[in-house]
């Protein structure tokens, strides 16, 4: 499996770099600034921008010396992840690291992140109170924060309050099942333009049965009991309505899309839902509702071997400064950093085309539409109660996926998938702790 082979390469690697010994002294470049490596295996578009546009304020000081290991392999992660080891083996280590949330926790339980709480509690550059409270407090490992992320990818989905009234908001997943055994004749449960009836059930549900602290996992309760619930009642037969129009007339109760950014989710469920009514955020069916989980594609952190700790910390501030926050809010993700998710939704932003928005008078023209300051209140409210497993592997989503698959396309049974998820699970876990 590719993925365990990265995982032990990198207990080798970090092992190599001890015996390297890493970077010492005062690096310098030819024009005498401090030279700053990175080394980025992410393909994060957010990420990219940062890196090509965004220094422009600190270029004078620094020296950037960027390998960007995920273009020059062709794009392909495995050989990205390889080559930056083979050369951090090689003694060749950097100061700032953007890698995937899996291979930077490799990292931090071997000991090779510093620690950067010393800075975010200092007077230069983002602090801890700019961050979203769940945000940093997800952070918090050992009483270290290691690593920090620019954005992330929110999964949950809303519906009609005239439907499933406040008190349903992130619903478990016996309140969701219940309902979609309520569902009104001539209505369909669940709207979505990409994800699967089985993938709106399981894929919480899923990862509420792994004990990450633990390395533990059990997949005979709740996540069993919706899986045959899934399986039968795609046996009974049901539609996936794909188009908003759908939603807007009640063919379907609940619709489910990822939020990708603060603009596409208003374009997403205010635009195509105005004057529909109140909306609640139903979220994802979960154990003790917890309504939502996230996505989170790559993360950034210093080397604890590097020799310029406070430069490489003000370079990576620049991550989260206002602009680049913004632009994140605006195109790639929701940001991280609390002013700048409410900053988009004021001023001089406007809505077009799903872009840019800000509240409108009327609905004048394509494009354009009238939001109320109560609904930009409930998607910034929301945003506060977010939960975070940001070190979380997202092959462990790929394999439970691949198992309940297996048992909609009729070639197991539930009990065949639960025995085959324990054991596949919890060899992963234990092999890559």
């Amino acid at each position: 499996m590719k993925k365990l082979i990265f995982l032990i390469s990198a207990g080798l690697l970090l092992a190599g770099t001890v015996s390297c010994g890493g970077k010492s002294g005062e690096n310098t470049s030819d024009t005498g600034k401090t030279e700053l490596v990175v080394y980025q295996t992410a393909g994060e578009s957010a990420y990219s921008y940062l890196m090509n546009e965004k220094f422009g304020s600190i270029s004078e000081r620094y020296d950037i010396k960027e390998t960007n290991y995920f273009i020059d392999s062709g794009y392909d992660t495995d050989r990205a992840l390889t080559n930056m080891n083979t050369d951090i083996l090689s003694g060749k280590v950097p100061d700032i690291i953007i890698t995937s949330p899996s291979a930077m926790d490799s990292l931090r339980k071997k000991g090779y992140l510093a620690d950067l709480t010393p800075f975010l509690d200092g007077d230069t550059g983002v602090s801890t109170g700019d961050f979203y409270p769940n945000v940093i407090e997800s952070l918090r490992t050992d009483g270290e924060i290691n690593a920090l992320f620019t954005n992330y990818r929110l999964n949950t989905a809303c519906a009609k309050s005239s439907f499933y009234g406040e008190e349903l908001t992130d619903w478990s997943y016996k309140d969701a099942i219940a309902a979609y055994k309520s569902t009104p004749e001539g209505s369909d449960f669940l709207g979505s333009l990409n994800a699967t009836f089985s993938e709106y059930f399981l894929s919480l549900l899923g990862r509420e049965s792994i004990d990450l602290e633990n390395n533990t996992c059990d997949f005979s309760g709740p996540f069993r009991e919706a899986l045959q619930f899934v399986s039968e009642a795609q046996k009974d037969g049901f539609e996936g309505y794909n188009d908003f129009d759908t939603f807007i007339h009640d063919h379907a109760l609940v619709y489910y899309s990822p939020v990708d950014g603060v603009n596409g989710w208003v374009y997403n469920f205010f635009y195509q839902f105005e004057g529909t009514g109140a909306l609640t955020f139903v979220g994802v069916p979960s154990v003790n509702s917890g309504g939502n989980y996230t996505n989170i594609s790559a993360m950034v952190g210093i080397m604890s071997t590097s020799p310029h700790k406070e430069e490489a910390y003000e370079f990576i501030s620049e991550m989260f400064s206002s602009d680049a926050q913004e632009r994140i809010a605006l195109s790639s993700g929701i940001p991280v950093i609390r002013d700048s998710a409410h900053a988009v939704t004021t001023g001089n932003y406007k809505y077009k085309t799903g872009s840019i928005y800000q509240p409108s008078p009327s609905h004048s023209g394509q494009g354009t539409f009238s939001i109320s300051q109560e609904q930009i209140d409930q998607f910034l409210g929301y945003l506060d109660n977010v939960t975070f497993e940001p070190y979380y592997d997202t092959m462990l989503d790929d394999i439970i996926k691949e198992e309940y698959t297996a048992v909609l396309n009729g070639e197991k049974s539930a009990d065949e998938c639960v025995d085959m998820l324990n054991s596949r699970i919890g060899i992963y876990l234990s092999e890559n702790s």
